[in-house]
């Protein structure tokens, strides 16, 4: 079963970054928003690291359109990932 694990890789009092590896499905965006929503909720400035990501769902490019949306950076994804997620 493929999974998505997400960990904090830098963290300061007013930014943090995720590092996320493996795949952004369905079955994982709930957990990816949740943490993205705490940390934004503390008033962080947020980045994503997404040069771990092997995988996006359309419910994940969604996800990830939704959060950029709102502040959050998305950093360092293939040019794959960059084409599903520009407009």
């Amino acid at each position: 079963m493929a999974a998505l694990w997400i960990r904090i890789t830098a963290e300061t009092a007013s930014a943090a970054t995720l590092g996320l590896e493996g795949q952004i499905s369905a079955r994982w965006v709930s957990v990816l928003e949740e943490e993205s929503s705490r940390l934004l909720g503390e008033g962080k400035d947020l980045v994503l690291d997404l040069s771990g990501v092997t995988y996006i769902s359309l419910e994940g490019a969604r996800v990830l359109s939704e959060l950029s949306s709102k502040g959050v950076r998305l950093a360092n994804g293939s040019p794959l990932i960059e084409g599903l997620l520009s407009p």
